[in-house]
């Protein structure tokens, strides 16, 4: 009968040049008319370069959603029954890595993560750690690194079959030490003359070790509950 015949798909992912695509990435069946998820496999090839076939219900409208990053959505696939369908897709895609400039220092660096996002979106499309490598259809993204300050990298490449290599500097070290009595203050970051938050201090610590990106800043410091503007001290410094 109708509802037993099957639909056989080969999901066949290369990059322009024709290349198989040999990294295993999900793949997802949704039904077009309930968006709900009919089938779920893994794409990857054999040891002969063959990617594995899919048995799927014909009477159904498909989209298609290939997980890279970001997911490619193929659209309103329709499968004739008892057929044999080559779903050929095209995905070109390159390496991102970021690291920090290499210096000898005697405190550890720490493993900053990355917000990855489309450029121009303000959707988080995945995140990364500072110094691995993954990989991204190609096309232009903005990078937000969580250092202190936060370091905004914006319309960054990612070519196809290659990898885009990026370094950022390492960041400084400032120790502060504080008076005995209880006190409040902020950090600020000098850009193009206007100050900018960077963070705010441990009013219940004498002491504090801050890493900090290069740059000019300026430590706005009080003892708590002293509402005297004359009670605040200002102090500028650079971080190298």
């Amino acid at each position: 009968t109708l509802s037993e015949m099957r639909s056989k798909v080969v999901v066949n992912v290369c990059d322009a040049a024709g290349v198989p695509y040999e990294t295993d990435v999900p793949v997802v069946f949704y039904d077009n008319q309930t968006h709900v998820a009919k089938y779920h496999t893994i794409y990857s090839m054999d040891s002969r370069n063959v990617p594995d076939t899919l048995e799927i219900d014909p009477l159904v409208d498909y989209d298609v959603t290939i997980f890279t990053q970001p997911p490619l959505v193929l659209k309103e696939l329709h499968f004739d029954p008892d057929s044999l369908v080559r779903l050929n897709v095209e995905i070109e895609q390159g390496g991102l890595r970021v690291r920090s400039e290499q210096y000898r220092v005697n405190w550890t660096v720490p493993n900053y993560k990355m917000l990855i996002r489309q450029h121009g979106s303000n959707e988080i499309l995945t995140t990364q750690d500072l110094g691995t490598q993954q990989y991204y259809r190609a096309g232009f993204y903005d990078i937000d690194i969580l250092t202190t300050p936060v370091l905004h990298l914006n319309g960054v490449e990612i070519r196809g079959g290659a990898n885009t290599d990026l370094s950022i500097p390492m960041s400084g070290l400032l120790n502060l030490t504080k008076p005995k009595s209880i006190c409040v203050g902020s950090v600020f970051k000098f850009d193009n003359g206007q100050l900018i938050w960077v963070c705010d201090l441990n009013p219940n610590s004498m002491s504090e070790r801050l890493l900090l990106l290069p740059g000019e800043y300026q430590l706005v410091i009080k003892p708590q509950g002293d509402v005297s503007y004359d009670a605040a001290q200002v102090r500028r410094f650079r971080i190298k």
